[in-house]
């Protein structure tokens, strides 16, 4: 009988987990809800595929890929191909894919795939970016000038097999009709959802307490209202007092306890049996019973002292009969609902009992022992079978359950069941220890809460494991209390079982701790790490792969993921548009606006305008100096036509240096008054240098017709050899013709000089007359006693006598000696009167070293140098005129 019933035990356990799929098996190729996914393994069955998400062990088979071999190779299952593995090898242009180790680049193709030349979409560059479809690299022919070196791919989205839909079909139908496909977008089914399924996509599963369909069914007696959603079969046992699959049946009628095995009398209206747990009839007990729960035969009592007897005995040990408990008022307190009539009791008096049962008696006369009560003799009760103790409170835990324990201490001779422990097996298994002895480990139950006696986890697994024992960790993808939540959008599935924390990073598209929210705006890729490039019109890019659908102008359409910007020198869509004259060709890329400024020569946002007449350099910002016509170079700003008047260099930006003017400064000056310059564009002076004609307005024609001086006023003419005088000052350059002399040789030679600088004196001429001023000759003859043409020969007589000279001699001595006294007091009388010397004569015998005295005074003149024969003849006494004013230029007197 025990054993069946153990039996029986084991039996409801594994019913319960065939129903919930925990330990069954899909056939090989099968796997998922209700196994009905067909997986494409390699064809050894022994390799079958993983039953709960259909993963291959050892790979797919030859016609199939994808990480449940699900989908067929020409065909791609993701959104952008990035996943694809198939065997297509020609691109949408029908151009044969080359091999990828063509070129050495840097793309990231999936762990364990060999490409070879098929089509794919490997991660390029730091980003890990994909392009927005799968491509591979073809050979142009020298004819193609596309210019690029690979082609896209045209690969048809794959069909979800039958049961699965979703992106990556990764999602399984749950329609109530098994065999119905559900829409391969959306999850939904035309039948419905199945038991324990809801939502638009019948992928939520009841909540605690709720199954079947729509899941508006109420979980039975299950501990924890945790049964199954679709079945409703208790998963975690059932709370007591129930039992079944359902837990929904109670013990049978009349029996109560651990394992339903006491049995209770109540009263025979099986309508009100006792309680399942307690044993408590609600309704009172049977006419031969007594007792909380009924156990007790009426003659007995199964306390200590009796106090808590209801039966029927009501004579006492001597054999006399009990009175009426009312015969005497008194304050005895009997339990409550009891009706003790003339019965056996022990009731409280004053907070005390008797020792055991007892009644009031009524003596006869002789009776000397003077009391009005007598004790009364009752028989303990003997316990119930599986009931023991005091008041046969305990139950019997024996490990053959149709053992009767000792009454007394409730020990067992099969020993104590699974879950006891303890001399009378009345104590339970620690927390988190179960079993025969409590010598087994609750697996990851919460709060180490599992079934003492069978080990099952009562409140559930801790998170990350599932199963009725909680031994089963979860499966990839689920996570949580009883595995019964899916990860979000872990990469590779891979979450934290106990928190759902990804513990990989996210999938493309999705970010946070844990991969439930979608990429911001303006992000994309594996945890939303990377920022968008600049896609058109300031659209996001594509969360997964970072491909824009066209760029934004300014970037180039040949990085998919407008992140470069355009060549220097280039800009606008597509970078089809070439920079003006920009400096450095830096334009803004998407504008086009000149960044750094114009080349030399140009202006303007763009650049695109020539500097204007007058205008150079970087941006037509400078102007250009004196340039004849303001024609500069718009970039040097060097003068292409000249300067206008007055100014030079390359630049025209120098006045002319004093004493030029005009075009480039070319021209020379005149000579202009007091060296003044003239001016600078014009070449006029305000007045000519001495010698220059002052008609000529350019001062640069010098004085002519023997003109000299300022304004050319003073005349001139008289130069040796008939040579013209300086222009400015007169003097000839060799000397003056014979018979002039002076600064311009205006000067005919002074009365009684002549010859070249009038430096020879005239002879003796007749009537005391002037030489011919030019040869010195005597043109009217000689005086007495000289001859020659200029009268210089003295003609000596003999016959003068001696006495004749001696008395002119003293004669002249006296003369002299009066001159010298009136003389004297003359220059005494007049100091400050003397009168200068006749222009010319004085002056010039000093300039030539020669001595000049009066005429009539004896004098020498040697000349340094003689044009004639006569140079070196001793001139005599010059004869006076007569009249000193006329006689000579000497002082006048």
């Amino acid at each position: 009988m025990a054993n069946d019933q153990h039996f029986g035990k084991i039996c409801i356990i594994t019913l319960s987990l065939l129903l919930f799929g925990v330990t069954s098996n899909c056939p090989p190729g099968k796997f998922g809800w209700k196994c009905n996914v067909e997986c494409k393994c390699k064809t050894d069955t022994s390799l079958r595929c993983n039953e709960a998400t259909g993963k291959c062990k050892e790979g797919c088979d030859n016609d199939s890929y994808g990480p449940h071999c699900l989908f067929e190779k020409s065909c791609m299952y993701d959104e952008v191909g990035e996943m694809y593995t198939g065997t297509v090898n020609m691109t949408e242009k029908g151009i044969p894919c080359r091999q990828w180790d063509y070129i050495n680049d840097n793309a990231k193709f999936l762990k364990g795939d060999n490409p070879q030349n098929f089509c794919r979409n490997p991660g390029l560059g730091l980003s890990g970016a994909y392009a927005f479809k799968p491509w591979c690299y073809v050979d142009r022919s020298q004819n193609d000038t596309t210019g690029s070196d690979f082609e896209y791919c045209e690969l048809q989205k794959c069909s979800c097999p039958k049961y699965l839909f979703g992106t990556g079909c990764t999602k399984q139908c749950h329609c109530n009709m098994t065999d119905e496909v559900c829409d391969a977008m959306n999850g939904r089914c035309k039948s419905g959802c199945a038991p324990g399924w809801v939502g638009s996509g019948c992928q939520k599963k009841c909540d605690i307490g709720k199954y079947g369909s729509g899941c508006s069914q109420t979980c039975e007696k299950c501990d924890r209202d945790d049964c199954d959603p679709e079945t409703g079969v208790c998963r975690s046992g059932c709370v007591k007092g129930y039992s079944g699959l359902y837990c929904n049946k109670n013990c049978p009628p009349g029996k109560f306890g651990w394992k339903c095995n006491v049995e209770c009398k109540c009263k025979t209206d099986t309508s009100l049996r006792c309680n399942e747990a307690t044993g408590k009839c609600k309704e009172g007990c049977d006419n031969d019973s007594y007792g909380p729960h009924c156990l007790f035969d009426k003659s007995c009592m199964y306390d200590v002292a009796g106090e808590s007897y209801t039966g029927t005995v009501n004579v006492t040990a001597e054999g006399i009969p009990c009175r009426q408990w009312d015969y005497i008022n008194d304050n005895a307190k009997f339990l409550q609902g009891d009706n003790p009539q003339n019965f056996c009791r022990n009731p409280e008096l004053s907070g005390a009992y008797a020792s055991k049962p007892w009644c009031f008696v009524d003596r006869s006369q002789n009776d000397t022992t003077g009391s009005n009560f007598g004790y009364c003799e009752l028989q303990k009760c003997s316990c119930p079978k599986y009931l023991f103790g005091t008041g046969c409170t305990k139950q019997c835990h024996c490990n053959m359950t149709d053992e009767v324990c000792d009454a007394m201490n409730g020990r067992c001779k099969s020993g104590c069941a699974p879950g006891w422990v303890g001399s009378g097996c009345q104590k339970k298994c620690d927390i988190g220890k179960y079993g025969s002895g409590c010598s087994q480990t609750c697996e990851k139950c919460d709060r180490d809460d599992c079934d003492p006696e069978t080990g099952v986890c009562r409140s559930g697994c801790v998170k990350g494991y599932s199963g009725l024992y909680c031994n089963k960790k979860c499966d990839i993808g689920k996570y949580g209390s009883g595995c019964s939540q899916t990860c979000e959008k872990c990469d590779r599935d891979d979450c934290d079982p106990e928190t759902g924390v990804c513990r990989s990073g996210c999938v493309k598209g999705y970010s946070g701790l844990y991969c439930n929210k979608s990429c911001e705006v303006g992000r994309f890729g594996k945890d939303c790490a990377f920022l968008c490039g600049n896609c058109k019109h300031g659209n996001p890019c594509n969360v997964l792969t970072g491909v824009c659908m066209g760029c934004a102008d300014g970037y180039d359409t040949r990085d998919i993921m407008c992140q470069t910007k355009c060549d220097i020198g280039k800009y606008g869509s597509g970078c089809s548009q070439t920079c003006e004259k920009c400096d450095r060709d830096d334009c803004d890329p998407e504008t086009g606006v000149c960044r750094s400024g114009c080349v030399k020569g140009y202006s303007g946002l763009y650049c695109n305008k020539k500097c204007d007449i007058g205008k150079y350099g970087s941006g037509c910002s400078q102007t250009c100096e004196k340039c004849d016509r303001d024609d500069c170079d718009p970039e040097t700003g060097v003068c292409r036509s000249g300067c206008v008047k007055g100014y030079s260099g390359l630049y025209c930006n120098k006045s002319c240096e004093v004493g030029r003017f005009g075009k480039d400064c070319a021209f020379l000056c005149g000579n202009c008054k007091h060296g003044n310059p003239c001016n600078v564009l014009t070449g006029v002076c305000m007045g000519c240098a001495d010698g220059y004609d002052t008609r000529d307005i350019m001062c640069q024609t010098k004085c002519i017709d023997g003109k000299f001086g300022a304004h050319c006023s003073k005349r001139c003419g008289n130069c040796k050899d008939g040579e013209s005088c300086h222009h400015a000052k007169g003097t000839c350059e060799n000397s003056c013709k014979a018979g002039y002399h002076g600064d311009g040789c205006s000067q005919q030679c002074d009365d009684y000089f002549y010859g070249e600088g009038c430096t020879h004196a005239c002879g003796n001429c007749e009537n005391n007359s002037t030489c011919d001023r030019a040869s010195g000759f005597c043109l009217n003859g000689c005086l007495d006693g000289y001859s020659g043409t200029r009268c210089h020969m003295e003609v000596l007589q003999e016959e003068t006598e001696w006495w004749i000279i001696a008395v002119a001699v003293v004669s002249s001595v006296g003369v002299l000696l009066v001159v010298a006294c009136i003389v004297t007091v003359c220059i005494r009388r007049f100091k400050s009167r003397s009168v200068p010397l006749k222009h010319g004569r004085a002056e010039d015998a000093a300039r030539n070293g020669q001595a000049f005295e009066p005429v009539g005074v004896e004098r020498r003149i040697t000349s340094a140098s003689s044009d004639d024969s006569d140079d070196n003849e001793e001139i005599g006494n010059v004869p006076s005129t007569g009249d000193p004013a006329t006689a000579h230029d000497g002082y006048l007197i």
